[in-house]
């Protein structure tokens, strides 16, 4: 039964703190990657930045992310500014 009416939970904060760790440290992207979904973020936004470094993680071995890479893939997806931009993937 589901509430009517009632939010879902939502953590802005640590959405951006699970995305931005993915950008820092590939060891966190390859955790995150493995134990979460797109679907688990709320914020739109979010769900793009995480599905770009899905797919360019999937490139294959060596495969690596990094604010540029990410943001170019968003830029060729034609999301960059959906997203906030580059200034977005820097906070």
């Amino acid at each position: 039964m589901t509430d009517v009416g009632v939010a879902p939970a939502v953590a802005e904060t640590a959405e951006r703190a699970v995305l931005g760790a993915m950008l820092i440290e590939m060891a966190a992207a390859t955790k995150a990657l493995r134990r979460l979904d797109f679907g688990d973020f709320y914020v739109e936004a979010h769900r793009d930045i995480f599905l770009a470094m899905e797919a360019i993680l999937a490139g294959g071995p060596g495969a690596r992310i990094d604010m540029v890479l990410v943001g170019e893939h968003l830029r060729g997806e034609g999301k960059l500014e959906r997203v906030g931009g580059m200034e977005a993937l820097a906070e």
